[in-house]
């Protein structure tokens, strides 16, 4: 009898053990958040059809974006981003069907919020040939006979000395669909297509622009990415007008040491064992990674540099890839932020947990040095002066997009010449 009794209290205490480990459970189980539904293209506006639009998720912190061509199960684009949409102009330069599909993620530091589930694919949007190699090249016909490209235009009589120095009168030129077009006294340069260029460079008639994010151009001025143009809007150096060769060829980055560098880039992503993930996610392994890469040109000085991220675990690492006679590398293990400023520096943010930082670097004579640290704690009094101090640098710091680590954007983005996956 006694025996019996001990055995009821036995089952009765494991019994409320495991109620309360499953309450526990219960209570420190994260959320997940809502699936990203209302995805589409950007119907109402020709100029702007390659955007991505989606509806807002409440409690997301930003959203993670996957484009597909023809119902692949591999993205040929991936971007993060806190808006809810996207333009993938850039990413569509082949003939086919583009779909996309997001999923909304809280902050990494949230205990209550996890990723949501990938959404349903969007809609398709076909991409004819002759869109995709606009989208590609950006080829526009010669525009010579007016817009800010042609000093020395001549003026129409009466014509005041702006209307001289922005071309024959001020006049857009319209030849098969591209041309200048002037805004009182700013300009824009409309497509064939119809779209304008934003945030970029952009070759016409031999010389070289760059549009801001209202799709104007920069006269007079040094570009957020560190070059100079002149009063006309063209790039220079050292005062001198840099022309396009026959080819199609800019340039500031055709020369031997960025050839060099990229193709010592290519050989070092392919070959070296710290992107085992890399081999891993191409070759249909286990790990839950989700490699990305950029290509931008930290410096201004025509070689290029790759900023890589393998994706997955929170502690994956990121490299800076630049190159001096070799790959050279830097690295950080706190989910950072890059951009270039003006001057021929960059610039690294970064931090979780009421922990955060900033860097300011120099890549000069193939050296990379640190010019400032930056770094404060939420539980700290009189942390606002140095998180001031750091957003300083981030709101003026020119942010360029990660393409998917794949080997057709590596073929493209590291080969010849190469090319900068772009800014955003």
């Amino acid at each position: 009898m006694i025996r019996r009794n001990v055995g009821k209290r036995l089952v009765l205490v494991s019994a409320a053990f495991v109620l309360s480990a499953a309450a526990a459970l219960t209570v420190w189980a994260k959320t997940r958040l809502d699936t990203v539904s209302d995805l589409y293209w950007n119907s109402e506006n020709d100029n702007k059809a390659t955007e991505a639009i989606w509806e807002e998720v409440e409690d997301a912190y930003q959203y993670k974006v996957r484009l597909y061509l023809n119902e692949s199960s591999s993205p040929k684009a991936e971007i993060t981003t806190k808006k809810t949409s996207y333009n993938f102009r850039r990413n569509m330069v082949t003939e086919g069907e583009y779909t996309f599909k997001v999923q909304a993620m809280p902050k990494k530091s949230s205990r209550e919020y996890t990723d949501s589930y990938w959404s349903e694919a969007s809609e398709g949007y076909y991409v004819s040939e002759s869109r995709a190699e606009n989208n590609k090249s950006n080829k526009v016909v010669d525009t010579s006979t007016a817009g800010p490209g042609v000093p020395g235009g001549n003026a129409a009589d009466g014509a005041d000395k702006g209307d001289a120095q922005w071309g024959r009168n001020g006049n857009a030129a319209d030849k098969g669909g591209a041309q200048w077009v002037r805004d009182g006294a700013k300009w824009q340069y409309r497509n064939a297509d119809g779209s304008r260029s934003v945030n970029t460079w952009q070759w016409i008639d031999g010389k070289c622009y760059y549009f801001d994010s209202d799709g104007y151009m920069l006269a007079d001025t040094v570009t957020p990415d560190g070059f100079s143009v002149n009063e006309y809007g063209a790039w220079v150096i050292d005062g001198v007008v840099q022309t396009q060769q026959k080819d199609g060829v800019s340039d500031l980055y055709d020369n031997d040491t960025n050839r060099a560098a990229l193709a010592a880039y290519w050989h070092d992503l392919k070959n070296n064992s710290d992107y085992e993930w890399y081999y891993d996610s191409q070759n249909g392994g286990t790990q839950d990674m989700d490699p990305h890469f950029m290509v931008l040109d930290v410096n201004a000085d025509g070689v290029y540099e790759v900023f890589v991220y393998g994706g997955g675990p929170s502690l994956a690492p990121y490299w800076l890839l630049y190159y001096d006679n070799g790959v050279k590398k830097k690295e950080w293990r706190e989910m950072p932020e890059i951009g270039t400023l003006e001057n021929g520096q960059f610039y690294v943010s970064g931090g979780d947990n009421g922990h955060f930082w900033g860097e300011r670097y120099e890549l000069k004579e193939n050296v990379l040095n640190m010019l400032e640290r930056l770094e404060y704690n939420l539980n700290n009094a009189g942390y606002e002066a140095v998180q001031q101090n750091i957003k300083q640098y981030t709101d003026r710091m020119v942010r360029y997009q990660f393409v998917y680590l794949s080997d057709e954007n590596l073929n493209r983005y590291l080969s010849g010449n190469g090319e900068s996956t772009g800014a955003r």
